[in-house]
């Protein structure tokens, strides 16, 4: 018979809080012995590291709109308790980091170095040369040297990547007041940033007995990361049958009605998309084949660059027929041609080994889950919603209002989504896209202005939001009352300023600063491409927004 009490034998199957902390404090993680387990383990903690350190940075550095009525951003940011504390795990990863973390220890060579500045610089001069912003009366001089110390000072020390990101994160999150701004122009190149902070931080807080993650991992799944960006949207448009019933005339056609090509007349504009319909299969399949072929990117080194060369190469054709211009995913691809180019080949191949392939097409393919790589993929229809701003000056004149104006949202303005301002139904978003099936079919050919209603009515939806209205007007009287004060403020010349994302002009008179604003109209136009003309269904004022008048005499403008 057992003397142990039941007590005793309690603590013996359930140890005491004390000791389980001591447990689990002391686990490691087994290194792998496997070549391929190596890289499962390594690309597995690379991921991991990723989604906390994007976590961190993009989450924990967005301050709420009244913050950025304050003249510093950083100020602004250490009052805020979650961006203070993304302000102090910055300064930690820095102290850390300063001394333990070099370029030549984690790439022999300079592809790293160079592909990180180029990455890191592409976004230096987009924000740091951005025009003044009218909506907060700022302009943020201190926090545009200071992104421009932190990317000099990275190419010295690779540790202060991490502050520079968690900046130009703050910065960019302006534009997320008081209407949201897209991300998806720019998220690739901070994707990559955040990939280098977590492959940074596996290597400072490394186990002593672990093995060092290598360089090539951090290249290998920036290569799968924008390979994703291309896969996904080409999968996308598979799932949805694009394919077999997109026309790329319509998609030219509503990029004209947006201001693409303005100079055209009409004529020329219809027979520019005959021609297109002319090619219409070659173009659609072509690109098809291309998108989906970078699911395949990383079984061979030659034909990676010839994939990524490709895409370069559609992301001009649809720069060419829409106006739209990835430029900075162009800039990415071509910083990773450079580096499969110039670096080592040994080193290089093998990024390329037979035991990554299958790998590589899994996590492309699982991309959504942890990159939240886009689908971008829609139709694109005959009927056509466009929104335009007017300006009534003081004198009574009224101008077609740029979307180049109201930078730095021009881009915000020139997609037009603003189907929240209105009460009907809509089938179709920006540049006449749907995800409906059954609204494309229906519009296909030359849809009469009766079946465009019927599918509005039938499939559409109302989109209309007091809240977005409201935050829409407010941005717009801000805006306008600031531009009457101070007038157009360039922060630097038109030559030294970055690509625009969205290229489109409006017809003459043009506003340009020659008068006070006192109201602001919304134009709203819905029109039905026939393929031999443009019919215009409706045209009217949807909103007047009454502005402020200046309380001082409108300032010159300022180159």
């Amino acid at each position: 018979m057992s003397t142990e009490s039941p007590l005793a034998s309690s603590a013996i199957v359930n140890p005491a809080p004390a000791g389980i902390w001591r447990q689990l404090l002391s686990l490691r993680l087994t290194q792998a012995t496997t070549e391929f387990g190596i890289t499962l383990q390594s690309i597995g903690l690379m991921i991991a590291t990723f989604a906390v350190s994007r976590m961190v940075l993009f989450n924990w550095t967005k301050l709420p709109e009244e913050a950025y009525f304050s003249p510093s951003i950083l100020g602004a940011m250490c009052l805020n308790w979650r961006s203070a504390l993304a302000v102090v795990a910055v300064g930690v990863f820095v102290w850390q980091g300063w001394s333990r973390l070099r370029w030549t220890d984690l790439d022999p060579g300079i592809a790293l170095r160079c592909f990180i500045g180029v990455i890191s610089g592409t976004l230096t001069w987009t924000f740091s040369v951005y025009d003044f912003n009218l909506y907060y009366d700022q302009g943020y001089y201190f926090e545009r040297l200071l992104l421009v110390a932190l990317w000099v000072g990275c190419l010295w020390r690779p540790v202060l990547i991490v502050p520079f990101t968690a900046l130009v994160y703050a910065v960019v999150h302006q534009f997320d007041h008081p209407i949201a701004c897209t991300w998806t122009d720019k998220r690739a190149l901070f994707d990559v940033l955040s990939l280098f902070v977590a492959f940074l931080g596996l290597r400072l807080w490394k186990a002593p007995a672990s093995r060092a993650i290598p360089v090539n991992e951090f290249f290998y799944l920036a290569i799968i990361l924008q390979a994703a960006n291309y896969f996904v949207p080409g999968m996308g448009k598979m799932l949805l049958g694009w394919p077999f019933v997109e026309r790329l005339d319509n998609l030219f056609i509503a990029s004209y009605l947006n201001g693409w090509f303005g100079f055209l007349t009409t004529e020329q504009a219809l027979a520019w998309g005959k021609l297109i319909a002319d090619w219409n299969p070659f173009l659609v399949w072509s690109s098809l084949a291309l998108e989906l072929g970078a699911l395949f990117c990383l079984w061979n080194r030659r034909g990676c660059m010839l994939i990524l060369v490709g895409c370069m190469g559609l992301h001009g054709m649809i720069c060419l027929t829409t106006g739209i211009l990835f430029w900075k995913w162009v800039i990415l691809d071509a910083a990773l041609i450079c580096v499969l180019a110039l670096r080592d080949r040994e080193l290089t191949e093998m990024l390329f080994a037979p035991s990554r392939r299958w790998l590589s097409v899994a996590l492309i393919v699982a991309a959504p889950l942890y990159f939240d790589s886009h689908w971008l993929a829609w139709y694109d229809t005959e009927l056509n919603e466009i929104y335009h701003l007017e300006a009534v000056t003081s004198s009574g004149k009224t101008y077609n209002i740029p979307r180049t104006l109201l930078t730095p949202y021009e881009v915000y303005f020139a997609q037009n989504k603003f189907h929240f301002l209105s009460d009907e139904k809509f089938i179709n978003g920006r540049y006449g896209t749907t995800v409906s099936w059954e609204a494309t079919r229906r519009l296909d050919g030359k849809p009469t202005a009766d079946v465009a209603d019927a599918v509005r009515n039938e499939l559409g939806k109302l989109e209309f939001h007091e809240r977005k209205i409201a935050a829409f007007d407010r941005f717009i009287q801000g805006y306008f009352r600031n531009l009457n004060r101070h007038g157009i403020r360039h922060f630097t010349p038109e030559i030294l300023q970055p690509p625009q994302h969205i290229y489109s002009v409006v017809p003459e008179p043009r506003y340009a600063g020659q008068e006070p604003v006192v109201m602001v109209r919304v134009i709203h136009e819905r029109s039905l491409y026939q393929r031999d003309r443009i019919e215009t269904l409706k045209r009217d004022v949807l909103r007047e927004i009454r502005i402020d008048p200046p309380p001082t005499p409108i300032i010159a403008s300022k180159g």
